[in-house]
């Protein structure tokens, strides 16, 4: 009985810690819309370091765009990357967007193509309409209008959605 009492005691110690982190990344995500960058990537920078891929994404888009840090293109996608690897849709699509311009990396279009496409995949709508874009100008990826329409059809859907 006391093992199991120790084992219960450490489930729910776990699920309070699950919810502080999920607390602290809403704090985080509060600080990002209301302008606040300082405060957002000073709580978020722990976060994306303990492997949160939302924050992750965040702190990665703090040092793209020098928000509340000085810009800084190659740690931008270092966290891009980390996020990105962790399946966060949107992280995969800025990944993307980051290899097809040449921002923190070396410019390699098939690989913002593959981005791109796994992005679409997992429902970003900016991954859909990227990988769209990418086939009706043959970037990363042979020209193909039939496949860009339909990825166009599914971010207009997904757009559509969003808002309603």
């Amino acid at each position: 009985m006391i093992g199991f009492v120790r084992g219960l005691a450490v489930v729910v110690a776990g699920i309070a810690s699950l919810h502080c982190v999920a607390s602290d990344y809403d704090d985080a995500a509060v600080a990002y819309r209301a302008g606040d960058f300082g405060r957002a990537i000073t709580v978020a920078r722990p976060l994306a370091a303990a492997g949160n891929a939302d924050a992750q994404l965040m702190v990665a888009l703090l040092y793209w765009r020098g928000q509340g840090v000085e810009r800084d293109d190659r740690t931008a996608f270092e966290w891009m990357s980390k996020a990105a690897a962790a399946k966060q849709s949107e992280a995969l699509n800025h990944l993307g967007r980051m290899y097809e311009i040449g921002e923190g990396v070396d410019k390699d279009e098939r690989q913002a193509f593959k981005s791109f496409e796994s992005a679409a995949e997992s429902g970003s709508a900016g991954g859909q309409f990227n990988v769209a874009r990418a086939y009706q100008h043959g970037i990363g990826t042979r020209r193909d209008l039939i496949r860009a329409r339909y990825w166009y059809e599914q971010a207009d859907a997904a757009a559509v959605q969003e808002q309603g």
